[in-house]
């Protein structure tokens, strides 16, 4: 049907928190953008992203954004993160489903 909508994007109409935090309006991560600090500490590979989000689910956080490549970049985002990573998982799913269905 012309003009209708995949189920993920009627997901994403109503429900921001099946998406990631990193997609939001304002930060809008890019394909090689990496997560060098969050809230200021720098990651590293003994401390990833992941541990410095240690119980901050459902709070703001600042990330920065490093552009590897060509000229380099960072900038500086606040995210909200997710409570519960499940619906962002669900539509994940549902995305790659539909991609393969639609081949």
């Amino acid at each position: 049907m012309a003009g209708a909508l995949t189920p993920s994007e009627v997901m994403a109409a109503w429900d921001a928190g099946a998406d990631s935090p990193l997609n939001a309006l304002g930060v809008e991560a890019k394909p090689g953008e990496r997560i060098v600090a969050v809230n200021g500490q720098r990651t590293s590979r003994e401390r990833p992203p992941q541990a410095l989000l240690v119980h901050q689910a459902a709070t703001k956080v600042e990330l920065t954004l490093a552009t590897i490549g060509g000229a380099p970049s960072t900038r500086n985002v606040l995210v909200t993160t997710l409570n519960d990573e499940v619906p962002a998982r669900y539509r994940e799913w549902v995305d790659i489903f539909e991609k393969a269905r639609s081949q």
